[in-house]
């Protein structure tokens, strides 16, 4: 009996601390300027990621409003203890907000933090070579925002 606690002690250790089988590599067809598809005439955005000499990304968002900034945030994707994290600093939030990164697929990831007021969860997708879909959502509200990538 001893000996089988023992067992499963150790197998649910070894699964805990399992890095992630993917890379911050396997996200850096992000890198670009990504302009934002909106139908009103009147508001636009883009987000601009590049990959830095660490191979963490860094990014910045902007949204617009008759020619003027409304919004703006520092974006960042970066490896911790072999965990990835997705991390947005906006001047409404005194501390930068961390989304752990828990799916990744070939052009694709979503990561969460239940723990944030809105969004709790962002998803990014690339629906073909030069368009990104991004959703952020939460607490049964979600908002989904097209991008095309520009040179």
């Amino acid at each position: 009996m001893k000996l089988a606690t023992i067992l499963i002690g150790i197998c649910f250790f070894y699964s805990c601390s399992q890095p992630t089988p993917y890379t911050i590599e396997s996200l850096h067809w992000l890198e670009g300027n990504w302009q934002m598809i909106t139908e009103q005439e009147d508001e636009s955005g883009f987000e601009v990621w590049k990959i830095n000499e660490d191979y963490s990304l860094s990014g910045l968002g902007v949204n617009m409003k008759l020619g003027d900034t409304s919004f703006t945030e520092s974006l960042a994707i970066v490896e911790r203890d072999s965990t990835l994290f997705y991390i947005a600093e906006v001047d409404e939030n005194p501390q930068p907000t961390l989304f752990r990164i828990d799916e990744v697929i070939e052009k694709g990831f979503t990561c969460v933090n239940e723990n944030h007021d809105f969004p709790k969860k962002i998803k990014y997708i690339l629906t073909d070579e030069k368009e990104l879909e991004v959703e952020i959502s939460g607490d049964d509200k979600s908002y989904t925002f097209r991008f095309y990538k520009s040179k």
